[in-house]
């Protein structure tokens, strides 16, 4: 049986700006989003992740790291330690590892500690990196599941699970406050990852045009920390 990961503060802020208007609207929505998506899955294994701080390592490397980001409100607090107790009551794990991003707890978990297929409920992007043949990513806004096949086709033939994350660190992620190389799109991206196999490579002969940029050190320490970052 497939096992849902839900990232709790991404379903947390989608109920928060979709029902946080109805008293107990957060907590309702929350956990109507949680019903759907097992019904939608045939599947009652899930395990809740919340953030429990953000890395120090990550904030050393980039000191604008995640600054765009607010403080959870008093409103979304309390009615998270409702949903809390409700998930609970149902059987299902919820954790917040003290000093982690749900991110880094959800990828361990996806990669190394269960067992069979997982899929990972979040519109965050990150979660990308990790889809193979056996994890995938749904989106409950979207309605869409990235699956190995459509990741590989997003990335032009490329694995997932090898290169998306250079792909990001080309481009950026102005959500987490990390800048990319400047011009540098999807496609752009993409087209400049098929000319070297990691950032370790560069810098390397053949860039022309705009891809020469990647060659100067400035990039190349920016790719390197945005990969760090980002990983």
């Amino acid at each position: 049986m497939r096992t849902l990961i839900f990232d709790g503060n991404f379903m947390a802020h989608r109920a928060r700006h979709a029902t946080g208007r109805l008293r107990n609207g957060i907590a309702y929505g929350m956990i109507q989003s949680m019903f759907k998506t097992c019904q939608h899955f045939n599947t009652n294994k899930m395990i809740w992740v919340f953030d429990a701080g953000r890395s120090q390592a990550r904030m050393d490397m980039h000191d604008a790291y995640k600054t765009n980001r607010g403080e959870i409100d008093g409103l979304l607090s309390s009615q998270v330690s409702w949903v809390e107790t409700a998930i609970r009551s149902l059987g299902a794990a919820w954790i917040k590892h003290p000093g982690t991003e749900a991110d880094d707890v959800i990828a361990v978990l996806a990669r190394k500690e269960i067992e069979g297929p997982v899929t990972i409920v979040s519109s965050d992007k990150d979660f990308l990196q990790l889809v193979d043949d056996r994890i995938t990513v749904w989106n409950p806004i979207s309605k869409k599941e990235e699956t190995f096949e459509t990741m590989r086709d997003s990335l032009d033939g490329m694995i997932p699970k090898y290169r998306y994350l250079d792909v990001k660190s080309l481009i950026g992620d102005p959500s987490d406050s990390i800048d990319g190389i400047k011009g540098f799109g999807w496609k752009t991206a993409i087209k400049a990852c098929k000319m070297f196999d990691s950032f370790d490579c560069l810098p390397i002969d053949g860039l022309t045009g705009r891809m020469s940029v990647i060659n100067e050190p400035e990039s190349i320490e920016k790719l390197k920390r945005n990969h760090a970052l980002m990983s």
